[in-house]
């Protein structure tokens, strides 16, 4: 991770960390190409610089993936929780694993919503719920759409972030192209306390109550693109 990208993790660090709230819903939009690199710098937000436990939702890739990434850029992993939506599948349903819940694939909302209620991470450990983690964060929202229905990802999104509102002290991010998924984004934003606009260059701009002031436009310049096309290729 190169110098401005940790600049970047810093700055939204300092952001989620002092918004105030029983729960806090957050949209960040950035380009499809770069969501992956966008995640790995949330992550690093919450794990290694605000030593918060979590749980990680895998649509668009497995689990694997994901850790492949927090190792390279050394980010301890140790305290989230992943969900794996997709490995099922592809037919890899791996049980039994410390930190994994596998869910039933990415037709099964209702599934997914129980996992993420009471989220097991193996047959042998208590029930985490959701009252003992701090935040929630999907690879890729939009990807549910190639399983499902706009209708049925929407009435997914509504029941989802009803649960965090009914929770104390936890914080769910979703990471959107908002060119590619308008629809999707539009209704994201009616439930957001903060939307972030994050574009290649790590420039940023604000929707909503930004925590420590009201500043729109803050640059933190790289391009991300080259980065994110790189780690597809792994």
């Amino acid at each position: 991770m190169n110098e401005k990208s940790v600049q970047l993790s810093s700055r939204l660090a300092e952001i989620i960390g002092k918004q105030s709230g029983s729960s806090i819903v957050d949209t960040i939009s950035a380009s499809s190409i770069n969501i992956a690199s966008i995640n790995i710098i949330v992550l690093k937000s919450m794990l290694d610089i605000l030593k918060k436990q979590g749980i990680f939702v895998t649509i668009d890739r497995p689990h694997q993936y994901v850790q492949h990434l927090l190792k390279i850029h050394k980010i301890d992993y140790s305290k989230l929780t992943f969900i794996d939506v997709i490995s099922s599948y592809s037919g890899d349903r791996k049980k039994g694993v410390p930190g994994l819940a596998i869910s039933r694939g990415p037709f099964s909302l209702s599934d997914l919503i129980d996992l993420i209620r009471l989220t097991k991470a193996t047959p042998q450990a208590e029930y985490l719920d959701l009252v003992k983690l701090d935040f929630l964060i999907f690879d890729n929202i939009c990807s549910l759409l190639i399983y499902n229905t706009p209708e049925s990802v929407m009435k997914f999104l509504d029941r989802l972030i009803g649960l965090i509102r009914e929770t104390e002290g936890i914080s769910i991010v979703f990471v959107v192209d908002r060119e590619e998924h308008p629809a999707l984004y539009e209704f994201l934003s009616l439930h957001s306390d903060l939307l972030m606009d994050i574009r290649k260059d790590l420039s940023m701009e604000f929707s909503g109550e930004v925590p420590g002031g009201t500043e729109t436009g803050e640059h933190i310049g790289v391009e991300m693109a080259e980065t994110d096309r790189t780690q597809r290729r792994m």
